[in-house]
């Protein structure tokens, strides 16, 4: 560690910069592009644009949100990086996002989430207000600090040697954690399953928020932590403001509680009657599916969806 203006910020973290304002390269960017094979030159991890570990106010805040990579930056970013390095940038990250009125839909449906976990009465409806609440709440840390408009880590080939190239970043991912302290750590995103054994998560129980997205409740670093099973903003899990809003209520009332500590079952928030018609449409997916994969025909699919229909009303 390096104590630098009451931060005591990882080497990993230093050095990286360092060798980034030297040689205006990413330290691993291309490694990583390689390694993982990112083909798709629009998904590519940039080398070019500066790194990113951490955005909000490091050792201060009592929620921390982990991230695989941040995404594209904004002209702004690239400006007050070189006007005022990593450390302000990045420490006033929220603040200067607000005062641009840059948009994030990652970022606004978290807070309204975490609007719900603070115990305010409505969730804030528009953006200066949410993004007020992120500043004085939250810090995100990035796994992999480089930039990219959307990645997903696939551990299923050359398995050790990816794992050889990520571990030093997860070990550094664990010392900006302890150096946060927060009160509740969460994740994001299904990538993360791959991941979970490596950062020591114990999983006590689990909640859906709805009927595609569900919320694993434990420790990590020993700290109370959520893993959110895919991305909470995404179209894979359709979230509505409501669904994060109550299930950050339901949290706030579950971790401050017994239950918690006694890894009792948080009550999910879907109702029977939701659950039964998202089974029903999860079985005629599987049927349409299986109608195309043999090459059902226009006219035949047709007559096969209307069978279906009468039989599973």
């Amino acid at each position: 560690m390096i104590q630098k203006n009451g931060y005591a910020f990882p080497t990993f973290v230093e050095h990286e910069y360092d060798y980034f304002n030297k040689n205006k390269r990413c330290l691993n960017a291309e490694k990583f592009n390689d390694v993982f094979e990112f083909q798709d030159p629009k998904k590519r991890l940039c080398a070019d644009w500066p790194p990113v570990f951490f955005a909000g106010r490091v050792g201060q805040r009592q929620f921390v949100l982990l991230s695989l990579n941040p995404g594209k930056p904004t002209n702004i970013e690239i400006e007050l990086y070189k006007k005022f390095g990593w450390k302000k940038t990045y420490l006033t990250f929220f603040e200067w996002f607000s005062k641009h009125k840059i948009g994030s839909p990652y970022y606004s449906r978290f807070a309204v989430f975490l609007s719900g976990l603070l115990g305010l009465k409505v969730f804030p409806q528009d953006r200066a207000r949410r993004f007020s609440l992120l500043s004085q709440n939250l810090v995100n840390l990035d796994l992999i600090p480089y930039h990219s408009t959307g990645i997903s880590l696939n551990f299923q080939s050359n398995t050790e040697h990816k794992f050889n190239l990520i571990r030093p970043y997860l070990r550094n991912l664990k010392e900006l954690v302890k150096l946060c302290n927060p009160k509740v750590l969460f994740i994001n995103g299904a990538v993360w399953q791959y991941l979970l054994n490596e950062i020591g998560f114990i999983k006590k129980s689990r909640a859906r928020v709805n009927s595609r997205l569900t919320a694993h409740i434990g420790e990590c670093f020993s700290i109370k932590t959520v893993w959110f099973d895919k991305f909470m903003s995404s179209q894979a899990a359709r979230t509505t403001n409501i669904e994060l809003f109550q299930f950050g209520q339901k949290l706030r009332e579950y971790l401050d509680s017994g239950k918690y500590r006694h890894g009792k079952k948080i009550k999910d928030l879907i109702t029977p009657k939701q659950r039964k018609m998202d089974e029903k449409q999860q079985r005629f997916s599987e049927f349409v599916n299986d109608l195309k994969k043999k090459g059902i025909r226009e006219k035949e699919y047709r007559e096969a969806v209307t069978k279906c229909n009468k039989e599973h009303p």
